[in-house]
């Protein structure tokens, strides 16, 4: 089972949820700052510039009208929002504007009006907004007077319509009734006439009834009758008695047209008489109106002159556009952070896939002098994380050998000198014996960290000379093997059989060989010395090396089977890469940093 410590992509500390959100905007700040001042400025500066808009508001009461409910007018009384709406419509409409326009001499249309129901839909805001103040409240009050004007001459001219209506309604019934009248005269007339006539002819039928009773009396005064004569006296009876019939029926008649019912056209003629009474009296009310609408509103509050202007406002201006501002610049750091591929912290080395693990995560200060951070400043928090390298590298060597170690980076600048050099101190402070080589033979730097010459170094054993001429011992620090006159071939000094010697001869030398060697990916010269390491240290400078260039470099290395052991972040913001530990690590090493500050007796070998 290998003893390299892989990164685990499901437990790779990668940070999710608010806070790594949180930590992202802090920091991409500087994108929220240019995106606040993008709209910031150009909202400030145009609120500035802008002129001035007043805004006065009158308040008008709507009621509606008794002339709508005489002439019943009342659609959309029963919804309040449908009348609202439709008082606002007519505000806003043309008739009313040009009165308004009119009022002020204004050649063409007047300032926009706008009309707000005030929770109850009978009162409605009239809103006018102008560049002045007192313009603005004058013409406020005016809007609402050239709509009360406005509904009364409409009020009115539906009333002459409705009054029209009603005189040709009544006009109508007076002629309905004059021929009912005229119906009734004509049936009276036809009576009286039969009546006339079936009189005449009872009087006819009683004269010859008299005759025949007078020649009847005659005949009965008489004693001795002859034939003739009582014939004549039965023929007479008989007369008498057939015109008293006669006379019965005619007088009988008579009563019958006499009692002829008229009561059908006499309630018509009530009713149409009741009608014209009902409308004469609707056409008095609209004339009453007439004389006393008042339009159906009224101005209820009179417009203040307005005090300070409505717009621009600068100060809400400049907080709606911080707030724009910021959401532009949350979005802008987003997708920064989105297409950004370089390694800020532990959560980007996941994005590496099966990787080593990372070793160490060194936050980024500044030494006070040339020398390794861990030997001129051993109480700072940054010594911490070299210790927890120095630590990690120890535990991998419990299952395997890690006395060469090679620390190399992808590109030049990482800090892998550096990072050498500190894991170099920091393990020749456990009291074993550490030698530094520098095998950056294009760029050495280890001669300058401490303050020795590279008259002799690397490069001279490689040519023959001992190791006792070129090794240089420090008084607080590792022994260092400078990288010396720099080669023509560095590569192919550095993968030769003396290299290997000469390794093989630091090991029964020394605990510990920590050797500092070029970028993968500039030269080839820290593969050709991977052969001879017992494990190699990737140094991966924080916000600035792409994951496809680690990924390339640990490729080029898995390539020659170099044993990587690890990765190393460098330069890291604890509060960019959401480094929560070295907040505490920062106290921690302020606090017990004093107990390692002086470097314990090497061990004998």
């Amino acid at each position: 089972m290998s003893s390299i410590p892989r990164m685990d992509p499901l437990h790779s500390g990668a940070p999710s949820g608010v806070r790594h959100h949180l930590r992202v905007l802090r920091r991409r700040r500087g994108v929220l700052v240019l995106g606040v001042l993008a709209t910031l400025v150009p909202a400030v500066v145009f609120s500035l510039l802008k002129d001035p808009v007043y805004q006065a508001e009158a308040e008008m009461l709507v009621r509606s009208s008794p002339i709508d409910e005489t002439i019943g007018a009342t659609a959309g009384i029963d919804n309040p929002e449908r009348t609202a709406e439709n008082v606002i419509r007519v505000l806003q409409g043309r008739a009313v504007n040009q009165r308004v326009a009119d009022r002020f001499g204004l050649d063409g249309e007047a300032p926009a009006v706008s009309g707000v129901p005030d929770g109850n839909a009978d009162v409605i805001k009239v809103r006018i907004e102008t560049g002045d103040a007192d313009h603005a409240a004058a013409l406020a009050d005016a809007y609402v007077e050239a709509y009360i004007a406005h509904q009364r001459e409409a009020a009115v001219a539906r009333i002459d319509e409705a009054s029209e209506q009603l005189r040709l309604q009544i006009a109508e019934l007076g002629e309905r009734i004059d021929e009912v009248d005229a119906d009734l005269a004509n049936r009276a007339a036809t009576r009286e006439a039969e009546i006339s006539e079936l009189r005449s002819q009872v009087r006819d039928l009683e004269s010859q009834r008299t005759v025949a009773q007078i020649r009847l009396g005659e005949l009965d005064g008489q004693t001795d009758l002859s034939i003739t004569e009582v014939a004549e006296r039965r023929e007479l009876a008989a007369t008498v008695g057939d015109l008293d019939g006669q006379i019965a029926d005619l007088e009988a008649r008579i009563s019958d047209v006499n009692l002829e019912d008229d009561s059908t056209l006499e309630r018509s003629r009530q009713t149409l008489f009741d009608q014209e009474s009902e409308f004469i009296q609707r056409l008095d009310e609209l004339q009453v109106e007439s004389a006393l609408t008042t339009g159906g509103a009224e101005l209820l509050t009179p417009a203040e002159v307005p005090a300070a202007p409505a717009s621009p406002k600068p100060i809400n201006a400049a907080v709606l556009a911080i707030i724009a501002g910021l959401l532009l610049g949350a979005i802008a750091a987003f997708v920064l952070e989105y297409l950004d591929d370089s390694i800020l912290g532990p959560a980007d080395l996941a994005k590496l896939g099966d990787a080593p693990a990372m070793l160490a995560a060194v936050p980024d200060e500044t030494p006070p002098d040339a020398r390794p951070i861990s030997l001129s400043t051993p109480d700072s928090f940054v010594v911490e994380a070299y210790r927890t390298l120095r630590t990690n590298v120890q535990f991998i060597g419990i299952e395997r050998d890690m006395q060469v170690i090679q620390v190399t980076s992808a590109v030049p600048g990482e800090g892998k000198s550096t990072t050498a050099a500190n894991l170099a101190a920091v393990l020749s402070q456990t009291g074993r014996t550490v030698v530094l080589v520098d095998a950056d033979l294009r760029k050495p730097t280890v001669h300058r960290a401490f303050g020795v010459a590279r008259t002799y170094g690397l490069t001279t054993n490689l040519a023959g000379e001992i190791l006792d001429l070129t090794l240089q011992r420090t008084s607080d620090g590792p022994d260092v093997l400078v990288a010396g006159p720099i080669p023509p071939n560095p590569s192919e000094l550095l993968s030769s059989h003396q290299m290997g010697a000469l390794v093989n001869e630091l090991r029964t030398r020394y605990d510990y060989i920590v050797i500092d060697a070029a970028p993968v990916l500039a030269v080839s010269d820290a593969l050709a010395l991977a052969q001879f390491v017992d494990g190699v240290l990737v140094v991966v400078q924080s916000n600035h090396t792409s994951v496809p260039r680690v990924r390339n470099a640990l490729e080029a290395l898995d390539q020659v089977s170099a044993p990587v052991v690890g990765l190393v972040l460098n330069r890291v913001d604890p509060r960019k890469a959401d480094l929560e530990a070295y907040q505490y690590g920062s106290t921690y090493g302020e606090v017990y940093g004093a107990e390692k500050s002086q470097p314990p007796a090497r061990v004998p070998r």
